[in-house]
């Protein structure tokens, strides 16, 4: 997701819609285990990414990095 963000040009600070800061961060640094997928798909939405490529599934194989 990290990667995702700043292909957005976003930082951390920039306030996304309905997500707080602290939640974000720990969904980022991957210390949040588990995420609700309506969560997933606004952050998403905002960076106008397919859910499939912020989870790291690569290709048609259905793997994930």
């Amino acid at each position: 997701m990290k990667q995702a963000r700043l292909e957005a040009g976003m930082t951390q600070a920039a306030r996304l819609r309905g997500i707080s800061l602290a939640v974000y961060s720990r969904i980022e640094c991957r210390r949040r285990k588990r995420i609700p997928v309506r969560l997933l798909c606004k952050i998403a939405d905002l960076y106008g990414k397919p859910l499939e490529e912020l989870l790291g599934r690569r290709g048609r194989s259905g793997t994930y990095a």
